[in-house]
Formats: C-alpha cells, structure tokens, sequence
C-alpha cells in the first residue's frame, strides 16, 4: 500500500470533487505481484529493517532537539543582558504582491516568497516567480542572500515562523525582512526569534485574523549580545544545526531508498 502503483490506482478510482473518495470495491480489485512466502518474509524483514534505521536517526534528531532547547534557556533566559529593538542594527520592510491582473508580471525568473514557506529553514526555492516587469511595477524588493523573513500573516502555526534566503529573491506583504550585513547579528535574531516564536505571536492583533505587523517587528526586543558572546552562542547552535543537517539526510537517503525497493517489487 506504500507503492507508488497503488496510490496511482486510489487516484485514479477516486469520485467526487469537492471531497474526493474511492470505494472499497475498487480498492479490493487492485492487483499486485505476491512473491512467494518465503521472499515476502526476506523482503518484510527488510523493509523493517530500513524503518528501524529512520526511527534511530529520529530519535538522536529529537535529543539534538532537547540539547537546542536547554542551549536557548541557557542565553536566552537570562536577565544579564540589555535588550534593543531589531531595527537599532538592521532594516526591517516588507514585501509586495504584484497586480494578478496583468500576466507579464508573472512566471518569471525572480523568485517569489510567500509566508507558507517560511519554515525555520533556508530557502533556495520558491512556487512562484516574478518578473523584471513585476518587481519595478510594484512595492516588493529584491531581498539579499542571508536575509531574515518573519511570516506576519497566516492561519494556524505559520504567524511568527522565521526563515534565511538562500537565494536573491522577493517577498509579498505578508512577510518581514530583516536586512543586515552583519552576518552574526542576523543569526543571532534568527536563533532568538525561533524561541520566542510564542511570545511573538501573542503580539498579533485583528478583528477577522490576527496579525503582526512591521512596527511590532521593528520594536521587538533582541538580548544586546557582544559580538564575541554571538560568536561563541552560533558557534554551539552551528554544531547541533548541522547535525541535524545530517540526520535529514540520513533520513531521507533510507526513507527513498525503501520507496526505491517498494516501487521496484509491486
């Protein structure tokens, strides 16, 4: 049921429009290939096997998670630093929407953010792209590599979320950017932020959703760390991030490599 055939076939055999559904008539008719017993023993065996390697890998990913925690408590927590506003060392604006109206600002080779990918990660893709067009006939800029997004708008967890750009791209006006050229001061926020993602929320106000909005962003208070105190801080936080880098590779690696033998066996 894990096979790319067999989700294939649901898809196929689906009804309904709105809330699609199969019947499980349709489900029961589905044929595949049965090896014999003692090969589906062999390859069960094995395929738990790879489970067993994932769930491994998890589980060092969530302890590197408890040491990232007790390492934000740690600095972050403390009541022996001062704290300043993000806009005292950074420029903090937001992005713009061009108008839908007029196909030739769309579909173009400038990158396009929107806050549902902004997610505590690097971003070197996006679903949408500008133009050239776009970006002079609208209010959204071109956002350094190494900027910080905050998503200030969404349902559900996405409010509050923060991402780094991997590549030269634009926002719309539901994300803030913080531009800074000083690379340890953008990571610090970053780091800070993502523990105060609750706090940050709380800020958001509206009658039909709530929002945060760039004043509140600009005034948020960062711990007024010196710069070799960040230094030593990221330097930590830089070992778990990427272990756990490497776990996500890890993981991906056998979760793929399953799928590969699974496709390749129905």
């Amino acid at each position: 049921m894990m096979s790319e055939g067999f989700t294939e076939n649901s898809i196929k055999n689906s009804k309904g429009s709105v809330n699609p559904y199969i019947n499980w008539k349709d489900l029961a008719n589905y044929v595949f290939l049965l090896p014999p017993k003692d090969q589906q023993a062999k390859l069960a065996e094995l395929l738990w096997a790879m489970d067993e390697v994932v769930e491994s890998e998890l589980r060092i990913a969530e302890k590197l998670n408890q040491m990232k925690s007790a390492l934000q408590r740690k600095y972050y927590n403390s009541l022996a630093y001062d704290s300043i506003p993000i806009q005292n060392n950074a420029k903090v604006y937001s992005g713009a929407t061009p108008s839908r109206k007029i196909s030739k600002y769309w579909n173009g080779s400038i990158p396009w953010i929107k806050t549902a990918e902004v997610n505590y990660n690097v971003i070197t893709q996006t679903a949408e792209h500008i133009t050239e067009e776009g970006l002079n006939n609208s209010s959204t800029k071109l956002i350094p590599i190494g900027s910080l997004l905050i998503a200030m708008y969404g349902q559900g967890v996405t409010r509050g979320r923060v991402a780094m750009t991997g590549i030269e791209a634009t926002c719309n006006q539901a994300c803030a950017v913080i531009e800074c050229n000083d690379e340890s001061y953008i990571n610090h926020v970053y780091h800070y932020l993502e523990y105060k993602y609750e706090d940050l929320r709380s800020l958001a106000h509206g009658a039909n959703q709530q929002n945060l909005s760039l004043a509140m962003i600009k005034n948020f208070p960062i711990p007024n760390f010196k710069s070799d105190l960040r230094r030593i801080v990221l330097s930590e936080f830089k070992q778990i991030v990427e272990s756990f880098t490497a776990i996500d590779k890890k993981v991906e690696s056998s979760k793929n490599l399953q799928k590969s033998l699974i496709n390749d066996v129905f």
